[in-house]
């Protein structure tokens, strides 16, 4: 018997084809390894208020929560500065 939920999964498709992103590579390299070309460009943009997070912005957050907290694996910190 299946439980009902209270969460609805939503997938969002983009009209762009689909990007290849390799399994050996962790998304945050994916994501940055084009870094100093692109560091000026939006990487986020936010719905509700349409403040747009460059590259850059993310890249200097993400270093932050590095500093503040030495013992948080690498891998998480993209991961929670996208929530």
């Amino acid at each position: 018997m299946r439980s009902n939920s209270l969460h609805a999964e939503h997938i969002f498709r983009s009209k762009l084809p689909d990007i290849n992103i390799p399994d050996h590579l962790p998304i945050h390299d994916h994501c940055f390894e084009k870094f100093p070309s692109v560091a000026d460009r939006p990487c986020l943009i936010h719905g509700e208020t349409g403040i747009i997070y460059t590259y850059a912005d993310i890249n200097n957050r993400q270093h932050k929560v590095i500093i503040h907290f030495p013992g948080f694996p690498h891998m998480n910190i993209n991961l929670h500065l996208l929530t």
